[in-house]
């Protein structure tokens, strides 16, 4: 995650020029992307009984302090100190796409999901 945050700082920074606002907006695109990957990890171990908790957490009130905990965790994982210091240095494309892509591919199987359990008729 603090390697994602830092690619996304770089990023934002370059847009934008302003470093507490690219911080804040990296952590929260990151703090997104765990929590949708999250959620798909929640709806593919639907079937074991054990797991109610992890369905209790995702349901609507409850993942806003799911959100909240991610982004907490990304706070404290990729400190403002050290992110901040990656202003200037190359940015690793790869990484960005590759976590883009894997909650896409998350995002769009919720997705199919979704409209699979509902019947057509």
């Amino acid at each position: 995650m603090k390697e994602v945050i830092k690619n996304y700082y770089s990023i934002i920074f370059r847009l934008t020029g302003a470093k507490t606002i690219s911080y804040y907006c990296s952590v929260i695109i990151v703090s997104i992307l765990c929590l949708v990957c999250l959620i798909g990890l929640a709806m593919l171990l639907d079937g074991f009984p054990s797991l109610n908790i992890i369905q209790f957490l995702f349901k609507y009130p409850n993942f806003i302090g799911v959100y909240v905990i991610v982004f907490l965790l990304n706070l404290t994982v990729a400190p403002i100190s050290k992110v901040a210091k990656r202003d200037k240095k190359k940015i690793n494309i790869v990484l960005v796409i590759l976590s883009l892509v894997i909650s896409l591919i998350v995002y769009f199987y919720i997705m199919f999901v979704h409209i699979a359990a509902k019947p057509i008729i």
